[in-house]
């Protein structure tokens, strides 16, 4: 019985589904935790909560640079094959929706760059939400 190619089995859409539940709880898990420590940085010095949203903007877009540098192309390595997961990703992996979803072989996953992807929107979007949503000035 041969294996069909990643996205194209009966069970793609519950693969595309993961991803996008893994990318996004990854998202939310680093927005929250940049945003509370810059809000906590950002009060804490006196610089106010203004001075938190401008540093999630400039963090948000350093992100979408780490991005886009990991996308250029490095050279062929031979398919090495080797999935190394990081203490943050192993706890992210362990929040409720992932918990209770996630049974798929570490390859079938969403890529990091997708994850750091998303975490950037996501930063960005905390910022936008500091501005818009609550009104916070620069």
């Amino acid at each position: 019985m041969s294996r069909s190619e990643p996205g194209t089995g009966p069970d793609s859409s519950r693969s595309i589904l993961g991803g996008v539940v893994e990318v996004s709880v990854y998202a939310l898990t680093v927005s929250l935790w940049t945003a509370a420590f810059v809000i906590a940085v950002g009060v804490g010095s006196g610089a106010g909560v203004a001075a938190a949203k401008n540093a999630l903007f400039v963090l948000g877009w350093l992100a979408f640079g780490v991005v886009a540098i990991r996308l250029f192309p490095t050279g062929y390595e031979g398919g090495t094959g080797t999935t190394r997961q990081s203490r943050f990703d192993a706890a992210v992996s362990r929040l409720p929706p992932l918990r209770w979803y996630w049974d798929e072989e570490p390859h079938e996953r969403a890529t990091p760059i997708a994850r750091q992807f998303g975490a950037a929107v996501a930063v960005l979007a905390s910022s936008a939400v500091l501005e818009f949503g609550f009104g916070v000035g620069t």
